[in-house]
């Protein structure tokens, strides 16, 4: 089996998203499906993953070829390589366009001419997607043409159409009232019609994502989405782009079902927030309580321009007690020297204990961000005085061993992040510096 695929089948995390789990179910978290995965059913299967973080239907189709087959040493570097011994696989999965389509949901910001007409764009994409499918029926590629099935993508708006709003949350766009939502919705829905086309005219099964996902993304839950679903009005999406854990079962479950004929409906219950993924377990206790002082970039200014970036997450409550599942709900602590300072409670201080004793969650790669720096102290007093137990980015824990300190009932959490490197595009100047969703202690209770 061969799967072909761009990041969402490595979001949350490779080890959790679509791909992993229809080949390796995890009954713990998604009992329903135990024993319903490849390597069950399939015994033995050689699956090759080819999946990359933003790849595209552009991107392979402007390669001389866009695959190969090789052995071992003799795979060159410079395009994915099917690998799969004797050059028959049985099973093709074609999951891509995510990041064509926010190609051209930005292009039509600064081309009035695509506004006025998006079909060239969308018939340029045709042609790739032609490209890349073609390559299943090539008699010199495969000893016997594979079952191929391609996944169509999901509309993070859920038929609201306000891309361009929700692209400025995340880039300085001036005025994103230029695209109208009724020129999205028909940007999304062409290259929709396009891939169903093109699949159907490979010869291959389409694998509803966008149906499925409808009343799931960034509106499951306001009036305005006409798909909205108030049975499971659970958001299956932490960015714009990527799925969080519900949601990548949900991907898995769409394929599945379809390949196998089967019916499974059961929803997931209990799941992990993602950005807990992979951390040590938080008693239900080891949350922060309180904040007890901060000190926020409340505005960044740029040069050249007249207004400035307003911090749009610059509440500190965000990072008090545990995350939600499948949100991301941080405080932007600004540039260098902004800060909070954390209350863990009375008797729930951070103590060390075997292994890591403090996680700090930062909206990093586990939760569809991009790291960004921050220090982290602990003290018995709330003023202080501060002992610095490490520097990190992202999701973090850190071990008391070796910090001089037994713990402390209060954490500060102070920016590391450079100005020039805000405006020059690590994360967004609209939740500038670390975004502090949580800070949780692994071993709550008494400093000795």
């Amino acid at each position: 089996m061969v799967t072909l695929a761009d990041n969402i089948a490595s979001n949350p995390t490779t080890s959790r998203g679509y791909l992993a789990q229809l080949i390796a179910n995890d009954s713990t978290l998604f009992p329903a499906f135990a024993g319903k995965d490849f390597t069950t059913r399939l015994p033995g299967v050689k699956v090759v993953r080819l999946d990359r973080g933003g790849d595209s239907y552009r991107a392979l189709a402007d390669l001389e070829e866009p695959f190969c087959t090789c052995v071992g040493s003799a795979c060159p570097t410079t395009r994915p390589c099917l690998d799969t011994g004797d050059g028959t696989p049985t099973l093709l999965i074609v999951e891509l366009g995510i990041n064509d389509l926010l190609s051209v949901a930005l292009r039509l910001l600064n081309d009035s001419a695509l506004r006025a007409d998006p079909q060239p764009a969308i018939e340029a994409l045709r042609l790739d997607v032609r490209t890349v499918l073609g390559f299943a029926g090539r008699t010199d590629m495969f000893v016997r043409k594979p079952m191929m099935v391609v996944a169509n993508i999901h509309d993070p708006t859920d038929g609201v159409g306000d891309l361009a709003a929700i692209a400025a949350t995340f880039f300085p766009i001036p005025d994103a009232s230029i695209v109208p939502p009724e020129l999205a919705r028909d940007v999304m829905d062409s290259f929709q019609r396009m891939l169903r086309e093109e699949a159907l005219a490979a010869g291959a099964t389409l694998i509803d994502v966008h149906g499925h996902f409808l009343g799931h993304g960034y509106h499951h839950d306001e009036a305005a989405n006409p798909y909205h679903d108030a049975a499971d009005a659970t958001r299956w999406l932490r960015s714009v782009v990527d799925p969080n854990l519900r949601g990548a079962h949900e991907i898995r479950r769409v394929f599945w079902n379809t390949l196998t004929g089967e019916n499974i409906v059961e929803v997931p219950t209990n799941l992990p927030p993602d950005i807990t993924l992979g951390l040590p377990e938080i008693p239900v206790n080891g949350w922060a309580n309180a904040v007890v002082t901060s000190d926020i970039t409340p505005e960044i200014y740029a040069e050249g321009l007249t207004d400035p970036f307003v911090n749009v997450a610059a509440d500190p409550q965000a990072a008090v007690g545990p995350p939600t599942a499948g949100t991301v709900d941080a405080v932007a602590l600004g540039v260098v020297g902004a800060f909070v300072v954390l209350d863990m409670g009375e008797g729930e201080a951070v103590v060390d204990g075997g292994g890591d004793d403090l996680v700090v969650l930062e909206q990093g790669p586990l939760s569809g961000g991009v790291p960004e720096p921050y220090r982290v102290a602990l003290a018995n007093d709330p003023a202080g005085p501060w002992t610095t137990v490490g520097d990190g980015a992202g999701e973090r824990s850190f071990d008391l061993a070796g910090s001089g300190i037994a713990g402390g009932r209060y954490v500060r959490v102070e920016s590391q992040a450079q100005l020039v490197d805000i405006l020059g595009g690590v994360g967004s100047p609209f939740y500038p510096g670390p975004e502090i969703d949580g800070v949780g202690a692994v071993h709550p209770g008494v400093v000795p």
